[in-house]
């Protein structure tokens, strides 16, 4: 008979089952990326976001060329070469107890792909009123130069129109005007959307309240964790 252990857990993460695979949905301008970053280094499993990995891996060769090849004429990535990259990030060891996944999937046939490569221990989903959406993301500014991110309200840069860190003009990106973010979200709601009954019906799925302060969000997002994993 395998004789169990009876330690006791020394850190947080050791307080949650031994797998933690997680995903965290949400519209644009839900702060996914930020409490992605949070889950991972308070229960040290890796933050997998699907912009910095085509990033990181756009030169991954597969049977369809690579994400390099679609990126440099500004076409989207299509999803036969993220499929390919993203079971590659999965095959890292460091995902081996569990994983933080941010940005994918975004629709029911890259759910099913998840499904058959990964089995999920949570869902979260961030769920954030539309105005205040609007408030995150038309604020945004971004350094042209160096890409920090600041925001009129939240995070506003010393000097008006001037990045704090390398002295570049700071921009206004199409993507955070209003009627592009409009568009985003009425995709978000035709794609994602469905994906939260997909995984309520799988028991998987777990709501928290998106509005608020970063430090809010967390707390209500920990919550969550500690009382379902």
């Amino acid at each position: 008979m395998v004789e169990v252990s009876q330690e006791v857990p020394e850190s947080i993460g050791d307080t949650m089952s031994n797998r933690k695979n997680i995903v965290v949905l949400g519209p644009p301008g839900a702060g996914k990326g930020t409490q992605c970053e949070k889950i991972s280094e308070t229960y040290d499993i890796p933050h997998i976001s699907t912009g910095k990995m085509l990033r990181e891996h756009k030169d991954l060769e597969t049977e369809h060329g690579t994400a390099r090849d679609y990126m440099e004429k500004g076409d989207l990535v299509p999803d036969r070469v993220v499929y390919r990259i993203l079971d590659h990030r999965l095959e890292k060891n460091d995902t081996k107890q569990g994983f933080v996944l941010d940005g994918f999937p975004r629709d029911m046939e890259q759910a099913k792909h998840l499904e058959e490569r990964r089995e999920l221990d949570l869902v979260i989903s961030l769920e954030v009123d539309q105005e205040e959406i609007m408030v995150r993301l038309t604020g945004r500014r971004v350094c042209e130069d160096c890409g920090e991110s600041f925001h009129i309200k939240f995070r506003p840069p010393e000097e008006e129109k001037v990045c704090d860190e390398c002295g570049g003009d700071l921009i206004h990106r199409d993507d955070d005007k209003r009627e592009v973010i409009e568009e985003r979200l009425e995709e978000y709601r035709n794609k994602t959307l469905p994906l939260k009954e997909f995984y309520n019906d799988k028991d998987l799925l777990e709501e928290v309240d998106g509005n608020g302060s970063i430090e809010e969000v967390w707390k209500k997002t920990r919550q969550t964790l500690e009382e379902t994993l």
